[in-house]
């Protein structure tokens, strides 16, 4: 299988354009391209229940796989979920531009997912990542042609994927 996913610079003509009016998002973008996919586990924000992942509607299915492959390898267990900070949301859509950059981020369009951003923080200055490439969370997107944060070159991100290139 190739990589079914656009490279980063082709992301609007591949996920269609979210901007809107005003450089905010375009909640017509948005109802017609978003969609929700319900995690095998439970997910939280610091101490709230995340219910399901907002996502674009290309990403859906190859999520809904990540997320039940990742569960299955960890023995369907919320306990060792948990222990691997699997359990940790820290955001999927959210209309924003790249840190320290005026293009926007593939949160943008719905297209990226930050877990457990406190023991995976971006850059290598804590260095308390939880995160690597036998991560089975991370195995499944990868599997996936999912890019990962923890692969960039220069400033890393471990929390982060996203379906580009």
């Amino acid at each position: 299988m190739t990589n079914p996913w656009p490279l980063e610079h082709d992301a609007d003509a591949f996920y269609g354009n979210p901007r809107g009016a005003n450089g905010s998002y375009s909640p017509a973008w948005a109802a017609e391209n978003l969609t929700h996919v319900a995690c095998p586990w439970q997910l939280h924000m610091d101490a709230t229940p995340i219910p399901h992942i907002t996502i674009h509607k290309k990403l859906a299915e190859s999520l809904t796989r990540v997320l039940g492959n990742t569960w299955d390898k960890m023995g369907q267990s919320q306990d060792a979920i948990n222990k691997a900070g699997f359990s940790v949301f820290s955001g999927s859509f959210n209309f924003r531009c790249i840190r320290g950059s005026s293009m926007i981020s593939m949160h943008s369009y719905g297209a990226a997912i930050d877990w457990d951003a406190p023991q995976n923080p971006m850059g290598f200055g804590a260095l308390k990542h939880l995160f690597t490439d036998a991560t089975p969370l991370i195995a499944e997107f990868k599997a996936e042609f999912w890019r990962w944060g923890g692969d960039y070159h220069g400033r890393v991100d471990f929390m982060h994927v996203e379906g580009c290139q």
